[in-house]
């Protein structure tokens, strides 16, 4: 009886200490901890550098020019691996109150924040008409153009290391830009402002995801909780399969143009890439894992397995990387970026997979003959845009975009792969139409239909490109 009575009690005592089994509604909880986490962690790094730079604006030395680089190493180190959040029109893209373009959007054009060597008297520090207000600032925001960054990191990042015309290191703005040059108060002026912007609206998405009534983090915990698996997955998708390989590194790599790596003045690209793929890991690592790994223990092995592959090839990725990407294909730089996209491409692809096992179709490298049908579907949606604009219908208009985004989310994988170039010229339609009809401050038909134009031109050429032989 006594050993009877042992065994049962070993026995219920090994049923009390096993994990609970990983549930879809165990990872969304999870996954909505984790993004409060990483804005609560970015939101503090971007105070901190709000702090230097406004100590720096009152005080112009070398030591407070120093310590504002730092910090905003700093910053942009904790705001990389919160991106993996992006893609689900949540609260930091959601194409209407999203403030993601505020925070990050890149590329820049320098001459549309100040002075460069070829145009000494371009750039918003340099219109004396101009009030320099976070209003303001927001107003020239995006304004005609998608490269038109007024705000944000890259803006700061601009102002304290100027351009990048060292093949070998980052900017190097002198002390003096300000101190005794021309301007020089309204560049401090313009950092201080910023940086507090730049606060404001990390702290807006940090809020959305705290653990409140009526935020959006409540809604979609007490939601469908397969939502916030797929929210999980797709967010790491996006980012390892098409933001990371294709826009950010790909195209570089291809162009070999300077311009098109995301932290050129600083040169930081390699950090925020680690960064981006330490976000990925922060969302697989744990309860979703765990998930997959109940319906499917290999397909969950490969897909850790080749985030460990993607995490040592931007490892080894040489700094900085505007160097990187020179020479011909068998430069040790250029094989190491390659490498890189390819072990993306190959995560993201597991990905795809380990998202099926749990009952979630999501696409990566579609079916050319699939991407020339959602070519045509995308063409057919594009009037309905500039009607709703027509007939200021700003909710009809964020809808008729939405689904126009939708269809280019479907594409977009299969030519990115094929074409980065013409990839990054749709993109940047795509975004024009987004400006012209969403983000205007009284938009007009006549514009929208431009850049709908102007659209449809690029996704015909997307559909020649794609068709298959």
């Amino acid at each position: 009886m006594f050993l009877r009575l042992g065994a049962s009690a070993l026995l219920l005592s090994l049923a009390l200490a096993a994990p609970a089994a990983e549930t879809p509604a165990s990872v969304t909880v999870s996954y909505a901890q984790g993004a409060a986490n990483a804005y609560g962690r970015a939101s503090a790094a971007a105070a901190t550098l709000a702090q230097a730079l406004s100590h720096f604006s009152q005080q112009p030395t070398a030591e407070g020019l120093a310590a504002a680089k730092t910090a905003w190493i700093a910053a942009h180190q904790a705001y990389s691996p919160t991106e993996v959040y992006r893609f689900n029109n949540g609260p930091i893209d959601h194409a209407e109150t999203g403030p993601e373009t505020k925070i990050n959007a890149w590329p820049l054009d320098e001459q549309w924040v100040d002075a460069t060597v070829d145009a000494p008297a371009s750039g918003l520090i340099n219109q004396a008409g101009l009030t320099l207000t976070p209003e303001a600032l927001l107003e020239w925001n995006e304004k005609d153009g998608e490269k038109n960054i007024a705000t944000g990191f890259h803006a700061i990042e601009f102002l304290l290391w100027g351009q990048d015309r060292d093949p070998q290191g980052p900017g190097q703005r002198p002390l003096t830009d300000f101190t005794t040059a021309p301007q020089a108060a309204r560049r401090r002026q313009y950092l201080t402002i910023a940086g507090n912007l730049l606060v404001t609206h990390l702290q807006q998405v940090q809020a959305a995801w705290a653990e409140a009534p009526g935020t959006y983090r409540q809604a979609l915990v007490q939601g469908d909780p397969q939502e916030g698996v797929r929210q999980a997955l797709n967010g790491m998708l996006m980012l390892a399969g098409d933001e990371l390989s294709g826009e950010r590194i790909a195209v570089a790599w291809e162009t070999q143009d300077q311009e098109e790596e995301q932290n050129c003045f600083s040169d930081t690209t390699h950090l925020a890439i680690q960064g981006n793929l330490a976000g990925i890991r922060a969302v697989w690592a744990g309860p979703l894992e765990a998930l997959v790994a109940s319906k499917d223990s290999a397909i969950a092995g490969r897909v850790s397995q080749r985030l460990v592959a993607a995490e040592a090839a931007a490892a080894a990725i040489p700094a900085p990387f505007d160097a990187a990407i020179q020479g011909g294909n068998d430069a040790p730089g250029r094989r190491a970026v390659l490498a890189t996209i390819e072990a993306l491409e190959s995560l993201a692809e597991e990905i795809v997979v380990a998202a099926k096992t749990v009952g979630v179709e999501l696409e990566f490298g579609c079916n050319p003959n699939n991407a020339i049908i959602g070519c045509g579907e995308l063409l057919a949606d594009l009037p309905a845009v500039v009607a709703a604009v027509k007939a200021r219908d700003a909710a009809a208009a964020t809808a008729a975009f939405a689904s126009v985004n939708g269809r280019w989310l479907r594409l977009e994988s299969a030519l990115r792969t094929v074409d980065p170039i013409l990839y990054k010229t749709t993109e940047s339609a795509l975004e024009g139409l987004r400006i012209a009809a969403l983000r205007a401050k009284t938009p007009t038909a006549e514009a929208v239909q431009a850049k709908a134009d102007a659209l449809a031109a690029q996704i015909t050429a997307v559909a020649k490109r794609l068709k298959p032989e």
